[in-house]
């Protein structure tokens, strides 16, 4: 058992026709141009180099950096770095098998991104959470700038080294702003979680004010107040949105 791969949070896939699968679902063309995190070994960077015009693969591991050039697939660029740190343009199509401790992380960095849908191989946790309106932040958030959709479950053989609980496959698709207009709630969870850096108090005014304004029609400082007033009195609002994001 690799006790570096482990330290990655990186579990291989091995089986060719689960990988074959993933990319199968992507439904991808030479004009696409596909992020994957963490290449590993390459088996699915190479099964994506075959489909797609371009591929940004990103490796942590920077100890593979031989083998993965070695392996002479010209359309594609590898970084070795943590995604997370990555300050360049992101491809709008990820397809990958993701380092478990990354996962909720990235996932929240891509609700920042101009992206359009990810096929990813997440643990079971997270699948259950993205995919089904769960009363947790973490599912709260995914709801809030994604679409979820289960494919199945994957059992701990299919990788290398085993992980000690079941992964999912899933597809995530970006959600607008404007699609959540029938729905208050997450609309406006969606604005707190785009907030961050502001009280709640004022996030809230601020969410209310804009939902108003994308239905046409105008709503006063007043009148937000008044409805934080109504619906959040027992919230403390003067709280910083940072300070509880956890």
């Amino acid at each position: 058992m690799n006790r570096e791969i482990i330290s990655y949070g990186q579990h291989f896939m091995k089986n060719e026709e689960l990988l074959d699968e993933l990319v199968s679902i992507a439904d991808l063309s030479n004009e696409d141009f596909v992020m994957e995190v963490g290449a590993g070994d390459g088996r699915l960077t190479k099964k994506l180099a075959e489909k797609c015009g371009a591929v940004l693969s990103f490796e942590i591991d920077k100890t593979r950096r031989e083998q993965l050039v070695g392996l002479g697939l010209a359309n594609v660029n590898f970084v070795f770095q943590n995604v997370l740190d990555y300050s360049g343009d992101l491809p709008k199509k990820v397809v990958a098998n993701l380092p478990y401790q990354i996962t909720e992380p990235f996932v929240e960095r891509l609700a920042k991104e101009d992206f359009s849908s990810a096929y990813l191989v997440v643990g079971k946790r997270f699948g259950l959470s993205a995919t089904n309106l769960l009363p947790t932040k973490l599912s709260i958030m995914c709801h809030c700038f994604f679409r979820g959709t289960y494919v199945k479950d994957v059992a701990p053989e299919n990788f290398d080294p085993a992980p000690k609980v079941y992964s999912s496959l899933i597809k995530l698709e970006k959600v607008e702003e404007k699609e959540l207009m029938g729905d208050v709630k997450l609309f406006v969870f969606r604005y707190l979680f785009s907030r961050r850096d502001k009280k709640l108090k004022n996030a809230l005014k601020e969410a209310i004010i804009h939902y108003y304004d994308l239905k046409g029609r105008f709503c006063s400082q007043n009148e937000s107040r008044a409805i934080i007033e109504k619906y959040f009195s027992e919230i403390d609002l003067d709280c910083c949105l940072h300070s509880a994001k956890k």
